[in-house]
């Protein structure tokens, strides 16, 4: 189930798996990639779309209960340091950008791997 932290922030459950180390939230940006994303799939084909969002999901749910989510981007900006990604499982062409901060894992971006990520991510 989705919710809204007191910021509006959209955050999501990560599951009640005894495994899972973070709490999952979703920032605006990332919720706007992935309703993008999801546009852009269903109207080619709404089942994909469907399985897409499912893979998303079930992807964030992993790597929340992972000791260590994602692998370091590595970037020759500062700024994008700390950013961790991971593919989205069965769309292998959409990459996931996570920050790690305490106990919650940040969605930071959905993005399409063909584009420029560094410049996406600058943005």
């Amino acid at each position: 189930m989705v919710g809204q932290d007191q910021s509006g922030v959209e955050t999501r459950p990560s599951g009640s798996h005894a495994a899972v180390k973070y709490q999952i939230v979703v920032l605006p940006r990332a919720k706007r990639d992935a309703h993008d994303i999801d546009d852009y799939l269903a109207a080619r084909n709404p089942a994909v779309a469907d399985r897409f969002y499912e893979n998303l999901q079930a992807t964030l749910n992993l790597q929340a209960a992972l000791a260590t989510p994602g692998s370091p981007w590595i970037s020759p900006g500062p700024a994008l340091a700390d950013l961790r990604w991971t593919r989205v499982k069965g769309f292998a062409s959409y990459v996931i950008f996570l920050k790690v901060h305490g106990h919650t894992l940040d969605v930071v971006r959905v993005l399409h791997a063909a584009q420029d990520l560094e410049a996406a991510l600058s943005r």
